[in-house]
């Protein structure tokens, strides 16, 4: 069978879940369960393809667990079913992960490998290991699955695939160049030196941050398809969501700055906020390492700049500087639209947590921020060129992913001192 064969079958199988547990909601007279039990099976079934077939597939997973708004799961079960795609696949053999570590590095490189992955996610697994030459030291070691290389390229051929990739709302109304360089910048993170020079770069970007935890590169231990880096201990972002008010807080700004920080100080773009490459290191001071940089960008310099000019415009309050950073920055496709309620209510919301000293950032406030977007670009009002398309992408997805922590915190100062 196919690849494209079963993805078909694997949006099939979701299809007839839910038309079974329609049914289940008419025999039984339960309109809420009926939903629910919908999205559950159908997210199981997701969750089985994806760690059977990895890929494109694990990826479209991933952003329905935890995306807000338009094209992600709502129920609270389904979401947490799928959360399993960020990190919690189901583990390729051990012999398998073991031959490609040979193959690219030489036999007997590590002294110690453990059978067990710490994380298995959409293209590899990561396990711990040990090497002869420090002692005391365990290294973090990501092994890509043998055939996810073709396996990928053939998901991303998809047009039904991309549009899920890129947002099944707004996937249709993409300019063509920017699908394009989304699929382009999905299959960079196949390889694996260009990861460890932008885990390099970021970790040199952040190295005086106290809170902002970047892994070190092991270069002689790294090739086209393992990426050896120091391992980071913490726990993962989904234990600190019913964390106490303040940690939760401390942790948010700490995503925030990051997020934030990297396009606007650095000119980078870490464009996965995928929640399973995150680790909390330290709850009282909200330390945390960020794990992943295979989907990251370099920005260039012109977009940074119209960047800045927008962010310090809803610093300020001044709503025609805002627009003409939009305007700088290719957003905006119709300027017609600049009149209408929608646009003024997504520009609202774009500003919202830097026009007070103290906002709650709400998953209701992530999902209608995503759907604001969606609505304008569908309409073509608003449109993500190339340039931007990642910038965006990741905003969205780090809205959703902060609010999952539904902190209060000030996120205009935290602005403030990025902007300097």
């Amino acid at each position: 069978m196919s690849r494209g064969t079963r993805r078909f079958w694997s949006y099939t199988r979701a299809a007839l879940s839910r038309v079974a547990s329609d049914a289940w909601r008419v025999l039984t007279e339960e309109p809420g369960a009926g939903e629910e039990r919908a999205e559950q099976a159908a997210s199981a079934i997701m969750v089985d393809d994806a760690s059977q077939m990895r890929g494109g597939m694990a990826k479209v997973a991933q952003l329905m667990g935890y995306l807000e708004g338009p094209g992600a799961a709502v129920d609270g079960a389904a979401r947490r079913t799928l959360g399993a795609s960020w990190d919690a696949l189901a583990a390729m053999g051990q012999a398998e992960i073991v031959a490609v570590v040979d193959s690219e590095l030489g036999a007997g490189r590590f002294t110690e490998f453990s059978s067990t992955p710490l994380a298995a996610a959409s293209l590899g697994q990561v396990h711990t290991a040990t090497t002869a030459d420090a002692p005391g030291q365990t290294w973090a070691v990501k092994v890509q699955y043998p055939g996810v290389d073709a396996a990928l390229t053939d998901d991303l051929s998809s047009g039904m695939l991309m549009k899920r990739l890129a947002g099944s709302d707004v996937g249709g109304a993409l300019p063509a160049a920017s699908v394009t360089a989304l699929r382009e910048a999905i299959l960079a993170e196949l390889d694996y030196r260009r990861e460890a020079e932008l885990t390099e770069t970021f970790g040199r970007a952040f190295g005086g941050d106290a809170s902002i935890v970047v892994p070190s590169v092991r270069r002689d231990l790294s090739t086209g398809k393992i990426l050896t880096t120091s391992l980071l201990r913490g726990e993962r972002l989904a234990l600190v969501v019913d964390a106490p008010e303040a940690v939760r807080a401390r942790v948010a700004l700490t995503l925030f700055r990051f997020a934030y920080g990297a396009p606007l100080q650095h000119g980078l773009c870490n464009a996965d906020p995928n929640p399973g490459n995150y680790l909390v290191m330290d709850r009282d001071v909200g330390r945390v390492g960020f794990l992943d940089y295979g989907c990251a960008v370099v920005l260039d310099e012109a977009l940074v700049v119209e960047e800045k000019k927008l962010w310090r415009a809803a610093l300020s309050g001044e709503g025609e500087d805002f627009r003409m950073a939009v305007f700088g920055e290719g957003l905006l496709a119709q300027k017609k639209i600049l009149t209408s309620t929608t646009y003024r209510e997504w520009e609202k919301y774009v500003v919202g947590p830097f026009r007070r000293d103290s906002f709650h950032w709400t998953p209701t406030y992530a999902a209608k921020l995503a759907r604001l977007t969606s609505t304008l670009v569908q309409a073509g009002g608003l449109t993500l060129p190339p340039h931007a398309l990642l910038l965006w992408r990741q905003r969205i997805g780090v809205a959703a992913v902060i609010g999952s922590l539904n902190p209060t915190a000030d996120f205009r100062a935290a602005l403030k001192n990025i902007l300097g």
